[in-house]
């Protein structure tokens, strides 16, 4: 035990002081990772057949900018005059390489024997009434462009702007996309304001993700660090406890996140909230420890004996509650999703910083800060009813646990009734732009999600063989009539639209060519005729042995995007082979999927993670008995929450997924401090209803703080608008309140029925208000 003279606490504030110094450099290092590929781990089966399908047809990222006039449609000189100067512009959008728009559409005539391709729209047509109402005529006509481009009632479009982004500096890209696009509509808004103006696309979808890190880390952090200083304040009354405890909370977030700095671990939307977990877990350390300082002070002690006292008291339970934490934490690297391993991870060196700052920082403050003696009377209006709870708990043990656990068992199991789900554009708020701009263009336009599949001719065909396109043909036709979908991207509309314009438009023509020859000769005239950046390249591959079909979905969640991408596959295999057909990826695909992934990994996470703390706690303990009582208690909130969930709500998604295993390391905390109290107890020679008791009554207290405090500060997490962090934040609290609960209720009574040896009650007091911190 260290003897805390002020040389040495100062000695300790110089080395917090080194610490943060170096924490500040890592700090620097930080980096934000707003990518959606990082949900998925570089063996991700769904993200490794993606990728296979982008590297042949690049990326299909891109910014969908849609538009929509406050009334008419959209074939107004004005109107179309803004389509065509967005999309020249879009061409300047950074890393750019292609621009589709009903202005650009690449329309297709026979003059003689010659096939002219050329803008379907162009400025000089605006004020031609007539030849406007033919163009709208012949656009809502085009498979191409309706549903996609082209709302069926002429009155929304969409300019889609296709972007390559690096690997290394995606983020950076991302925001200098999403900032030029949103600079260039403010100021297009402004010239128009009869129009209005979304944007949305997976690379707005993906700088929403970095918008949400920086919500939640900018002012979610504050709020939980101000409310967590006042309620402690407040509930300890005194201002110096606050200033250690903000100290020392502060100084574990910044130790964490400079760590992850130097450690090379980028900050994403989930891992954003890890200083708002770590805050919390800072304080239940600092308030276990500075609950027994004043205990020891009220006892008469001096500071210096009141510190070695407390610290004597507390250091075990803070070092074992600390493992536990971290266990709990370090668990989320079973997830299948990097994020929340890095959420974890970070988490769990803050845990760990924490507990060395409690230890030794927070003493060394108490010796240097002009700390007063506290009145007597202060805490003490809750000792009695805590005594009289765990007299009452411990009377018919077996009839509480049985009540407590058939209680607690009706509600665990509605936990059945969660279906694991999830829709990827409702992570975000209607607070967000692009969820805005989502939910308009879900309902006004087309679909944002999308299922793309790869087709490969087999012997020796190509794609534009008549038989491998008649049979393209027949799946693309029944695809359409599928419930679900909003819009097919197929070759064999270009092939159909080609064959009409080579006879004369001839609308009887509009069939796929039926001769090999001239099927291929079609597309390749056509292709090469093509203007830069608008060729067949996103389709078609280039030895024209494979095409890519896209399908856009409507409005749904991921079970029924999973839903439909099998039913799609199986009208596939009604005209292709298996081995023709790629799986059916995307990036709202990948995510359907990694929800299930999981929950079977974190399910395996979860035992691990009670079987070594169930081992940590009768280890340290040195009580089998001890660490197998733990379980219960730590089993039942997580269980009871998800019940609760069930009822409620009865969806989980990709955040709640983690949540058995990281409040299994923090529910335990309370259990461990009381189990620890007991234990002490009972090795002194006290009865088991005296042991009991005390325990209740003086640990009870810091119980009760630590739960509060920590369930304020992931209800702050609730408020978040990002829904991963804000279900995550909620569901914690919950699990937090009803571990508490069993902690003060279950726990008592388990110690009383599993003792070997009891002794009655004794009729004074005096064990009741013993002098323990």
């Amino acid at each position: 035990m260290i003897n805390w003279t002020k040389k040495r606490a100062w000695l300790a504030i110089f080395a917090w002081l080194a610490t943060l110094a170096v924490a500040f450099i890592g700090l620097g290092k930080l980096t934000l990772n707003n990518d959606y590929k990082v949900f998925f781990s570089k063996d991700n089966p769904d993200l490794v057949a993606f990728e296979q399908i982008e590297d042949k047809y690049n990326s299909n990222d891109s910014v969908l900018v849609v538009l929509r006039p406050k009334s008419g449609d959209i074939f107004q000189p004005d109107v179309l005059q803004t389509i065509i100067e967005l999309t020249e512009q879009g061409w300047q959008t950074p890393h750019s390489y292609r621009v589709d728009s009903v202005s650009n559409y690449q329309y297709t005539r026979a003059v003689d024997d010659e096939l002219l391709v050329e803008d379907f729209i162009s400025s000089d047509e605006l004020q031609q009434q007539t030849v406007l109402a033919d163009k709208k005529q012949y656009a809502l006509q085009q498979p191409e462009l309706l549903n996609r481009y082209l709302a069926a009632d002429a009155k929304s479009t969409a300019i889609n702007v296709l972007v390559r982004l690096s690997v290394d500096e995606q983020s950076e890209e991302v925001r200098e996309i999403a900032q030029f696009w949103q600079d260039l509509i403010a100021q297009t808004q402004e010239q128009h304001p009869e129009i209005e103006f979304y944007l949305t696309g997976q690379v707005m979808q993906n700088d929403a993700f970095g918008e949400a890190s920086q919500r939640d880390m900018g002012s979610l952090v504050p709020i939980a660090l101000l409310l967590i200083i006042l309620g402690t304040g407040i509930y300890l009354r005194s201002i110096w406890s606050s200033v250690v405890i903000t100290l020392a909370i502060l100084s574990s977030i910044f130790i964490a996140l400079g760590a992850a700095g130097w450690l090379g671990i980028a900050i994403t939307s989930p891992s954003a909230s890890a200083p708002i977990i770590i805050l919390t877990m800072a304080v239940a350390d600092c308030i276990h420890f500075l609950q027994g300082f004043k205990k020891a002070q009220l006892d008469g002690k001096a500071k210096p004996e009141a510190i070695a006292d407390a610290m004597a008291k507390h250091r075990l339970p803070i070092i074992l509650t600390s493992l536990t934490t971290a266990v709990g934490f370090l668990s989320m690297n079973f997830s299948d999703s990097p994020p929340f391993n890095d959420l974890g991870n970070i988490t769990a060196m803050g845990v760990f910083a924490a507990m060395l700052l409690t230890l030794y920082f927070a003493p060394a403050l108490l010796v240097v800060l002009p700390l007063r003696r506290p009145p007597a009377h202060q805490q003490q209006w809750l000792s009695r009813p805590l005594t009289k709870l765990a007299r009452w708990t411990i009377k018919n043990p077996a009839l509480k646990i049985a009540a407590v656990l058939i209680f607690s068992l009706v509600i665990a199991a509605n936990l059945v009734r969660n279906k694991i789900d999830d829709t990827l554009f409702e992570y975000f708020d209607e607070s967000y732009a692009v969820r805005q701009a989502n939910d308009f263009t879900y309902a006004k336009l087309t679909g944002v999600a999308s299922i793309q599949f790869a087709l490969r001719p087999e012997g020796g065909e190509t794609v534009t063989s008549p038989n491998f396109l008649q049979k393209l043909d027949a799946f693309v036709t029944s695809a359409r009539d599928t419930d679900g979908v909003y819009h097919v991207q197929s070759l064999t509309d270009i092939m159909k639209r080609l064959n009409s314009s080579l006879h004369n438009d001839d609308p009887s023509y509009y069939v796929l060519p039926q001769d090999p020859q001239l099927s291929a000769q079609t597309l390749l005239l056509y292709d090469m005729s093509l203007p830069y950046g608008l060729n067949l390249s996103n389709q078609v591959a280039l030895d024209k042995k494979e095409l890519r079909i896209i399908i856009t979905a409507k409005k749904m969640s991921s079970n029924q995007l999973v839903v439909l991408e099998s039913n799609l596959r199986k009208q596939l295999l009604e005209h292709f082979n298996a081995t023709s057909i790629s799986p059916g990826v995307s990036a709202d695909i990948m995510f359907a999927h990694i929800g299930y992934r999981n929950n079977i990994s974190m399910l395996t996470a979860s035992v691990a993670a009670l079987v070594l703390i169930s081992l940590l706690i009768g280890i340290m303990l040195r009580s089998v008995r001890l660490g197998l009582i733990s379980i219960l208690p730590n089993i039942l909130p997580a269980s009871i929450a998800f019940g609760a969930w069930g009822m409620m709500v009865g969806e989980v998604g990709l955040s709640l997924s983690v949540i058995a295993s990281m409040t299994l390391g923090i529910v335990v905390d309370d259990t461990i401090h009381l189990l620890y109290r007991y234990n002490t107890l009972r090795k002194s020679g006290y009865s088991e209803q005296e042991a009991i008791q005390s325990s209740v009554k003086h640990t009870g207290l810091a119980i009760i703080g630590t739960s509060l405090v920590l369930s304020l500060g992931f209800l702050v997490l609730a408020c978040s608008s990002f829904k991963m962090n804000a279900d995550m934040g909620l569901m914690t609290a919950i699990t937090i309140l009803i571990a508490l609960v069993l902690d003060l209720l279950l726990v008592p009574a388990m110690l009383k029925i599993t003792s070997a040896k009891n002794r009655p009650i004794e009729s004074n007091e005096q064990a009741i208000g013993l002098p323990l911190g």
